[in-house]
């Protein structure tokens, strides 16, 4: 069986020094763009999606049946298409980045990355959209994603720098547990609401595709 990302990770740290300042640096950089709520204004309105206005939330493990419902999955894709070219440059970067990502135009997304100081932010969707192209060049199913993911993966830690390699473990290091956690709230957030902003549904979305990136790995 192949490695997981996480172990991975730790085989590939034991062998590079890590600065202890760098990496409180650049967790303090990361944490504000999960933290931005910089949203464009509108004024269009949404009812909550019936699987999260129906699920029981009362504890974390009711996340779960939102989390695996195709449905939801190609309603909110379907919800990011819908949003104009303008509206999405106006959002913040970690938004911006996330609903490229689920509408998969990854021309934009690359575009938008390659305009970062520190594209490696990003290397999460990156990593997910390469190995997806990987696999459909040779004609693999997604039971072969691990594999070829932690075979990118090594090529990519291998090429890299210290500094360059603490923005990437940093940017590879959530965790499924965490991300479900961070979804979770952002269910129960809405569950009640009468009907949604633009805004509403754009937390919805890039933060369930972002459960289902790093779930991926």
């Amino acid at each position: 069986m192949s490695p997981s990302f996480i172990q991975t990770l730790k085989m590939e740290t034991q062998m590079k020094k890590l600065s202890i300042s760098s990496v409180v640096v650049y967790s303090v950089i990361i944490l504000l763009y999960f933290l931005q709520d910089t949203y464009a204004a509108t004024s269009l309105k949404y009812s909550v999606p019936s699987i999260i206005a129906e699920s029981d939330l009362s504890t974390k493990e009711g996340a779960h049946l939102i989390l695996v419902s195709e449905k939801l999955k190609s309603d909110l894709k379907s919800f990011s298409e819908s949003i104009s070219p303008d509206e999405i440059e106006q959002q913040s970067m970690f938004n911006k980045i996330a609903l490229l990502s689920l509408r998969g135009d990854l021309i934009e997304f690359s575009k938008n990355i390659k305009q970062q100081n520190n594209s490696l932010e990003f290397s999460h969707y990156q990593i997910y959209h390469q190995t997806q192209q990987i696999l459909n060049r040779k004609n693999l199913s997604n039971n072969f994603f691990n594999g070829e993911a932690n075979l990118l993966l090594k090529q990519k830690l291998e090429m890299l720098n210290n500094q360059e390699f603490v923005q990437m473990v940093l940017a590879l290091g959530w965790s499924v547990s965490n991300a479900k956690n961070y979804v979770y709230n952002v269910y129960k957030q809405v569950q009640k609401s009468v009907s949604l902003t633009q805004d509403d549904m754009i937390r919805i979305a890039v933060n369930t595709h972002l459960y289902h990136v790093i779930l991926s790995k």
